[in-house]
């Protein structure tokens, strides 16, 4: 099973693609706007912020972008090693579900804690527009970058342990 190499440069391509994507969609959310604020320092409000932003990407990415790097990465694997085909089928959706909602809740959580951590010690600081839309491209490349790795490394150990169970 050693024939699977995970790289991070291969993630690189879908998470500049992300980046500019959101960067886009992030440049109209904040389009009405001349600044807009890092945080609020409150729970709900229909005002928009670029952590805000953030949290709503790390959720929607998290689910969408595992079930995508899921199919891509085990069509990929497939036609570079026809052998693991018998492993890489017996990973159903039950599985995918699993590593979506991990990878989802994962994330979620982190920038959940992370927009309180910096509303606790910055508090609502205001940025240029510009600037906010670059910060949300920022943080879609890293949450693409994480689920990338999370979802490939994890289904090399679901396949890993379909060997292991057969043997």
């Amino acid at each position: 099973m050693n024939t699977v190499k995970i790289s991070l440069k291969d993630s690189i391509i879908g998470a500049v693609i992300n980046a500019v994507i959101n960067y886009f969609v992030a440049s109209h959310a904040f389009a009405d706007k001349l600044h807009v604020p890092m945080s609020l320092d409150m729970i709900s409000t229909t005002e928009v912020s670029v952590w805000g932003q953030a949290v709503s990407l790390s959720f929607g990415l998290g689910a969408i972008l595992s079930f995508i790097t899921a199919k891509l990465f085990s069509s990929h694997t497939m036609k570079q090693s026809p052998h693991l085909k018998p492993q890489i089928s017996s990973v159903k959706l039950k599985s995918l579900l699993s590593i979506s909602l991990n990878n989802t809740m994962f994330l979620f959580g982190w920038f959940v804690a992370l927009a309180i951590l910096w509303t606790r010690y910055f508090g609502v600081v205001l940025v240029p527009v510009v600037a906010a839309s670059a910060i949300v491209a920022i943080m879609a490349f890293v949450v693409t970058m994480i689920v990338e790795q999370r979802t490939k490394t994890n289904l090399v150990q679901r396949w890993e342990s379909t060997v292991n169970t057969n043997n």
